[in-house]
Order: C-alpha cells, then sequence, then structure tokens
C-alpha cells in the first residue's frame, strides 16, 4: 500500500511509501492499493473518488517518454532546493546565534 498525495484539483503531485508527517497547504494524503512509486511520473493520474482517505476511484493517461524524463528532472531538482533551502536556514541561524552570542 502507497500513499498518494494530491492536490485541490485532485491531480497526484506524488506516490510515497511513507505516510508522510507533514506536507504543504491544499495538498492531501490517501492510501492507494493500485498506484505504485513512480507512476505519477509514467501517467497523468486524476483521482475521482476519496472514502476514509483511500482512493477508490482514479484514471490515469500514459505520457509522452520525453515528458515522464522531464517530470523526473523537475522533481530531482525540486528536492534539491528543498534540501537547499534547509541548509540555507541552519547556516543563517547558526551565524545569527554566533553574532548575537557575541554581543
Amino acid at each position: 500500500m502507497n500513499y498518494v498525495v494530491y492536490n485541490t484539483s485532485m491531480k497526484v503531485e506524488q506516490i510515497v511509501a511513507i505516510k508522510p508527517e507533514s506536507i504543504e497547504e491544499g495538498l492531501f494524503i490517501a492510501q492507494s492499493e493500485d498506484l505504485q512509486l513512480g507512476d505519477e511520473f509514467s501517467y497523468s493520474i486524476t483521482i475521482h473518488e476519496v472514502t476514509e482517505d483511500i482512493v477508490k476511484s482514479y484514471s490515469a493517461y500514459r505520457v509522452a517518454p520525453k515528458v515522464e524524463e522531464l517530470l523526473k528532472d523537475n522533481y530531482e531538482k525540486e528536492k534539491e532546493i528543498k534540501d537547499l533551502k534547509k541548509q540555507l536556514s541552519l547556516a543563517q541561524q547558526a551565524l545569527d546565534d554566533l553574532i548575537l552570542g557575541g554581543m
């Protein structure tokens, strides 16, 4: 069983094996027995029905191989940007502590 992260338009944004502890505003989580990791890159997936946080109905359309490649690249770049922002925040906090701690 995987977890599907989808938006208000019911479009699947991400499929993960472990339920996320938190998600961005405007996104939702549901369980799916059918959808597999990586399907969000190979298919455009729209959820039609979610009952008790379980996907009951959806449609999926295969995307062109080039689109699949671009989606994977975009996902990796977004993940890298989030990691860099987190590192920057930690570095800024350490710098602030150093500056303010020296006063």
